[in-house]
């Protein structure tokens, strides 16, 4: 007559999947919860006799049921890597997630000639991939697989920019209250200064990417 449904949304309201259980008579749920491994407990009550998938025994009209199930689903990307820029020797971040059932391992792989080839890199199964870039990182790129016992799924490819750190010292002897300083070459350049400090001679370091 009536079974019981668990259906499943993403965080956008879009249907993911759902299942039905029962007999011949009403059979429904109360409540649902998720378990440690994945899967789902639910609570309810059924009056099915022998003839549904929850019951092998009925004891009576109207049983209270307490049914255990695992949906197994492949690895879904929910969020992905993306580019990054950083200075030379500064701590860069790349972070990826996934769903599915079992939940999904994950390995960050990573590129030196533009995507051609693809190597894991030893050590990195978390969601965020952590470290300290270099200029020799300059133009790498990185990615995350994920997998379960169902399939895998590839995120997108996130590419590194390591820009060039400069430090100049800069003695100012000026009495005007206002004055600057100009940092170039001989050639077109774009620089940008990201960081001064004055020093005890009454002079500034500053730091330049160009």
């Amino acid at each position: 007559m009536y079974d019981g449904l668990l259906v499943k949304f993403d965080t956008n309201g879009k249907w993911v999947w759902d299942e039905s259980f029962g007999g011949t008579e009403l059979d429904f749920f109360l409540d649902v919860t998720q378990t440690n491994d994945g899967g789902y407990a639910a609570v309810g009550n059924a009056s099915s006799s022998n003839s549904g998938e929850i019951l092998d025994i009925n004891n009576g009209a109207g049983d209270g049921i307490l049914v255990k199930f695992t949906h197994l689903s492949p690895p879904q990307i929910i969020s992905q890597p993306t580019d990054q820029t950083v200075i030379d020797m500064q701590t860069v971040n790349f972070t990826a997630t996934a769903s599915g059932t079992p939940m999904p391992t994950v390995q960050w792989q990573k590129s030196t000639d533009k995507g051609i080839t693809w190597y894991d890199i030893i050590g990195e199964t978390s969601t965020t991939l952590s470290f300290t870039a270099t200029l020799n990182d300059n133009g790498n790129q990185y990615r995350a697989v994920f997998t379960n016992s169902i399939g895998s799924v590839i995120s997108d490819v996130a590419t590194l920019q390591v820009n060039k750190k400069t430090t100049s010292v800069v003695t100012v002897s000026s009495n005007n209250s206002d004055w600057g300083i100009v940092s170039g070459g001989g050639e077109y350049s774009i620089g940008k200064i990201v960081k001064v400090t004055a020093t005890a001679n009454n002079g500034f370091i500053f730091v330049e990417l160009q």
